[in-house]
């Protein structure tokens, strides 16, 4: 408690302590990140930016940045605390409720009398709707043994502003806690601007712009997004390949995806990453990495197959190892030789593995319980209700400032390590899967833990 206690203090105090004076400075560490750092002083993340006006998550090996807090090994300051501290400190103790209210807005169009009565597309977006229920009710039973009170409700949510404005209505009934979905632009826009007024949580599950996030605070978004991916991928390849020289190539329309690969290797670094445009040409790229006297990484940030297919063609007979995006399982049409050459591995931001046990042994169980195979789109379902369900059961209502707090084990196919977007936006988590494609078997190379960048070893 008196921990808990100096934190608020520190919580209300931060700007003027970084205005003022620092009562510590800590040196970035190679490869640390400043989750890493926020665990080991036990000061979050927000207390530290407020501390070091203008740091983002993009930190620098070798920069000095304001502690505000003490080490959880120094002794607390006894002075006494004042009524308005002790105020915020009631209300974190009575965060928690004894149940929770959970709602899922999803397309099931209950509206229509059959299936058959449905076009493709509200066909199509039925069984993504059941995939992810299904999916979550998995995570349901795991919740309630470990002590989650909650009720979950479903409702069916199309895509018009109308239908999020309906849906509104309803949760101010049930005094939602958390809201998964709904899956359309127009209608998640009225669900967090509600959510913002009254204090709830909406989780985006499935890919969507990240401009959502810039709609209100209270919101996240779990589908790892291109941009984060690149960031986490140069990491990726940087650390578990000591001592080589990561390039990144990119096309005509892939300069995000490039800037953020570049902003990764700064961040572990401190020096820019090498980047070739190959819609431009690709002697360059075919000349440097013939100069290069180390072994060569190459990240494949190219969205257009052509430009790819191009440089691919000017690398042939080179040695380089390749580090692909999502959707990269088949290594782009490259041939087998190529592919056993190169070991590439790619990003995925849902895996469900069919090499790994426990994988199999929920499917197993998946498919016992509904009578139908789960795809990617159910382990969604399945690790977003059970990672924010224990959020809830570990912080209460207060739990999106621990986002990367929370206890991960039991998930499926996906992380999540958050970041705020800004002071104003949501979350984006930059979770991502590093896989390798060997033969049709998936072999996970990096660790769960992808918040402090280890990785298994080959």
């Amino acid at each position: 408690m008196r921990l808990l206690t100096f934190l608020l203090f520190l919580g209300i105090f931060s700007n003027q302590l970084s205005a003022q004076s620092c009562p510590y400075y800590h040196t970035v560490e190679q490869g640390q990140t400043l989750y890493a750092i926020s665990k080991k002083y036990a000061c979050n993340i927000d207390q530290i930016k407020a501390a070091n006006p203008g740091l983002t998550e993009n930190i620098k090996a070798g920069s000095k940045m304001c502690i505000p807090c003490i080490s959880t090994d120094e002794k607390l300051d006894s002075e006494p605390l004042s009524q308005e501290i002790v105020e915020q400190i009631v209300q974190v103790k009575t965060a928690k409720k004894e149940k929770y209210r959970i709602v899922f807005c999803l397309p099931f169009s209950s509206g229509e009398s059959s299936a058959d009565s449905l076009d493709e597309r509200s066909r199509a977006l039925r069984q993504v709707a059941l995939q992810l229920y299904r999916g979550a009710m998995m995570a349901d039973k795991k919740l309630e043994a470990i002590g989650l009170n909650a009720e979950i409700s479903i409702l069916d949510c199309g895509g018009s502003k109308e239908s999020g404005d309906r849906v509104v209505k309803i949760l101010e009934e049930k005094k939602a806690d958390l809201i998964v979905g709904p899956l359309f632009k127009e209608s998640l826009m009225s669900v967090i601007k509600w959510a913002d007024k009254n204090n709830a949580h909406v989780v985006v599950p499935i890919k969507m712009s990240s401009k959502i996030l810039l709609e209100g605070k209270n919101v996240s978004k779990v589908y790892t997004s291109a941009i984060p991916q690149w960031h986490y991928m140069v990491r990726y390849a940087m650390t578990s390949n000591p001592g080589s020289t990561v390039i990144a190539v990119y096309g005509s329309k892939d300069k995000p995806a490039a800037d953020a690969a570049n902003l990764g290797h700064i961040s572990l670094s401190g020096d820019s990453l090498k980047a070739f445009n190959v819609s431009e040409g690709t002697v360059s790229l075919v000349n440097f990495v013939k100069s290069c006297k180390q072994s060569v990484v190459i990240l494949n940030t190219c969205s257009d197959k052509k430009e790819w297919s191009t440089a691919v063609t000017a690398l042939a007979g080179l040695n380089y190892k390749l580090v692909g995006g999502e959707g990269f399982e088949d290594g782009e049409k490259l041939s087998k030789q190529t592919r056993t050459k190169t070991a590439f591995v790619f990003s995925k931001p849902v895996l469900l593995n069919y090499n790994q046990k426990s994988d199999l042994k929920w499917i197993a169980e998946f498919r016992s319980n509904f009578k139908a195979e789960p795809n990617e789109y159910a382990v969604i379902g399945h690790d977003v209700l059970l990672y924010y369900g224990k959020a809830l059961l570990a912080f209460g209502s207060e739990f999106q400032e621990h986002l990367n707090e929370v206890d991960g084990a039991g998930l499926v196919g996906m992380g999540f390590d958050f970041f705020r977007v800004s002071e104003k936006a949501g979350f984006e988590n930059s979770f991502v899967n590093v896989v390798q494609n060997n033969d049709g078997i998936w072999i996970q190379k990096n660790a769960l833990d992808s918040k402090s960048l280890i990785f298994k070893k080959e």
